[in-house]
């Protein structure tokens, strides 16, 4: 049901991740027409926001036999993505951090946390209008978090500081990112 619906797929994720731990997602995209006329983007097939909503412990990749090499390239990537963060999803304790009622005009985001390491994911839905989101979550007040790669860099968050205050991710409308971190004392 909702396979190629982001925000019905990022409910049933919310609803499987508490109950299910292991379960199978595939990337498809019902919303080329948004896409175009909307975003002002071309479409394309299995693009990284299809994969960032596929985000499952178990995923079949959507890539069509006839398929251009930016397609076989895109899903390289996102398998890298995908083994890295399917490991956590499987080991680690789930916290959803926002609510999900399947509207495109909210953000979306998880953690999955193994005590030294984890992830959070993010994602901006299609209409969403406020720019970037405030990530918070029950963090270790006496630890610092060290994130890769938010908004174009690391980032080293104390506990305290996520717990608190929180830190923000800017993303574009229809785009999504994983930030994996590890703790240090």
């Amino acid at each position: 049901m909702g396979y190629g619906e982001h925000t019905i797929k990022q409910k049933q994720f919310r609803e499987l991740f508490e109950w299910i731990p292991y379960f199978r997602s595939h990337n498809m995209s019902w919303d080329r027409e948004f896409v175009e006329k909307e975003l002002g983007r071309a479409w394309v097939e299995n693009d990284e926001f299809s994969f960032q909503c596929a985000m499952a412990p178990a995923v079949t990749y959507m890539t069509w036999w006839d398929a251009d090499d930016g397609q076989y390239k895109r899903t390289i990537e996102a398998e890298k993505l995908w083994r890295r963060a399917a490991k956590l999803e499987l080991t680690g304790d789930y916290e959803p951090l926002t609510e999900c009622r399947k509207d495109p005009g909210d953000w979306y985001a998880m953690r999955f946390d193994a005590g030294d390491e984890g992830f959070v994911q993010v994602i901006r839905n299609r209409a969403a209008e406020a720019d970037s989101f405030t990530v918070s979550f029950r963090a270790d007040p006496e630890k610092t978090y060290v994130f890769e790669d938010v908004n174009g860099g690391p980032l080293a968050v104390t506990g305290r500081e996520i717990r608190d205050k929180g830190f923000a991710v800017t993303l574009p409308k229809r785009t999504g990112k994983v930030l994996f971190y590890h703790v240090k004392p």
